[in-house]
């Protein structure tokens, strides 16, 4: 008669692991509906804090667009180009909380920036919203998470009621921080901005403002926001007071206001991000408990009989003759081959990579005759001739050369008069931003 033998499962340490094991799937299985909870709220928070602006004159709507709200909601924030009828025009500004003369709020003009596109208005009834805080430029990072909130015009048509739409989201991610021409800094997203969306804020994933929806590029997927920190220094020309958040490694964030100094409102309570929600954490460091204690049991299991091992053919030294060494890679000659190339960040050749003629320029614009890199016709802000590209092997450096009407850029802002010299990964632009092409030498 055979001996059934003992299961670790059926032993006191396996049933304990297998109470562990269903403790863990409680929690995580707990943990999950509130974490997708939390991050709704935070949703929901963004949206809370921005406000819809409409513009009219003589009961005729003259333009609309979206901002949000500082100074714990007696002053909102937008663009000067959606306000701008109010100066030149004698229009009145409003924020629309929802449908009917009750749900507006006339606007005042307290500070403005026509040449970074910003508008600070005072409320003429304090608003029960949230108060965003503003970012610091030096904590904006390339590919972090965004959402663009705002209300473009595909929320005026969600029904006839569009008074009563909520502000969309819109999911992005940060591409880069620049300065356009010089002027203002601005930060490159990839989330979509619409007519509508301008003025409306874009938030990190912690929920605070980096920047103000305010410049569609040519591509949907890249468009501009002008940083916080321009937003700060008009708003210092008000008596608002702003909320700066806190730096990274510190716990409370700081506000910013111009002198008289006021009294500051109690801070808001800081919404946990799920990451670092005590559930999640505690699920995780119980699943990592459980591999360990089982890791530890397998390797205290007492080995059976070893299983006989066949022997193994020596396959290798049969292979290499006698005598002889397999010859080694010459890295020597590897480096000095070359290969130097043009690729499209973003706009027309986005995602193309363009190998340069060896010892030879490339010429980059709308002639099909002259140009190896061709742009369409019907594309007028590039020239027929652009500018030309080459590389130059005993300096490993590239040099570009401006021939065009509307200019061609460094990734700064500062235009190229004549040639200048760019080393392998540096970038520059033809005419806009959003045309960015990157040089390498591998």
């Amino acid at each position: 008669m055979l001996k059934r033998g003992n299961s670790f499962w059926t032993q006191p340490l396996g049933r304990a692991l297998s109470l562990l094991l269903v403790l863990v799937i409680v929690s995580v299985t707990v943990a999950l509906p509130i974490v997708a909870a939390a991050a709704e709220a935070d949703i929901e928070t963004m949206k809370n804090s921005s406000v819809r602006v409409l513009i009219t004159q003589g009961g005729r709507l003259m333009a609309k667009g979206s901002g949000f709200v500082i100074d714990d909601g007696k002053h909102i924030v937008t663009n000067y180009h959606v306000i701008e009828s109010v100066e030149t025009e004698g229009a009145q500004a409003w924020v629309v909380l929802g449908r009917g003369r009750d749900m507006r709020r006339a606007l005042e003009i307290r500070a403005t920036s026509q040449a970074n596109d910003i508008a600070v208005l005072s409320v003429d009834q304090k608003l029960a919203k949230p108060s965003v805080k503003l970012v610091r430029r030096e904590d904006i990072k390339p590919a972090e998470a965004v959402i663009a909130v705002g209300f473009p015009g595909t929320s005026d048509r969600v029904d006839e009621d569009w008074m009563n739409a909520p502000a969309t989201p819109t999911p992005g991610q940060v591409v880069q921080k620049l300065r356009l021409g010089g002027g203002a800094h601005m930060v490159q997203i990839t989330a979509d901005i619409n007519p509508g969306n301008s003025g409306g804020p874009v938030y990190n994933s912690r929920g605070n403002v980096i920047g103000m929806s305010t410049l569609k590029g040519r591509s949907s997927s890249l468009n501009y926001a002008v940083d916080a920190e321009e937003i700060l220094e008009v708003v210092k020309r008000t008596n608002a007071v702003v909320e700066l958040e806190a730096p990274a490694g510190s716990t409370a964030g700081s506000k910013e206001a111009p002198p008289p100094v006021v009294t500051l409102p109690p801070p808001p309570v800081v919404e946990t991000p799920f990451y670092q929600n005590p559930m999640v954490i505690g699920g995780i460091a119980a699943g990592v408990i459980l591999l360990a204690i089982i890791a530890f049991a397998m390797a205290r299991r007492k080995p059976g009989p070893p299983m006989p091992m066949p022997m193994q053919p020596q396959m290798p030294q049969q292979q290499i003759p006698q005598g002889t060494v397999p010859a080694a890679p010459k890295p020597t000659v590897a480096a000095a081959v070359r290969r130097s190339t043009v690729s499209g960040v973003s706009g027309f050749f986005a995602g193309k990579t363009i190998e340069l003629p060896p010892g030879r320029p490339m010429i980059i614009g709308r002639d099909p005759q002259q140009a190896q890199l061709v742009f369409p016709s019907e594309m007028s802000e590039i020239s027929r001739i652009h500018c030309i590209v080459t590389y130059d092997a005993p300096s490993q450096s590239f040099t570009v050369e401006d021939r065009s009407t509307n200019g061609t850029f460094f990734v700064n802002g500062q235009k190229i008069s004549g040639q200048a010299r760019l080393r392998s990964g540096e970038r520059f632009y033809l005419s806009e931003a959003n045309n960015l092409f990157e040089l390498r030498a591998d």
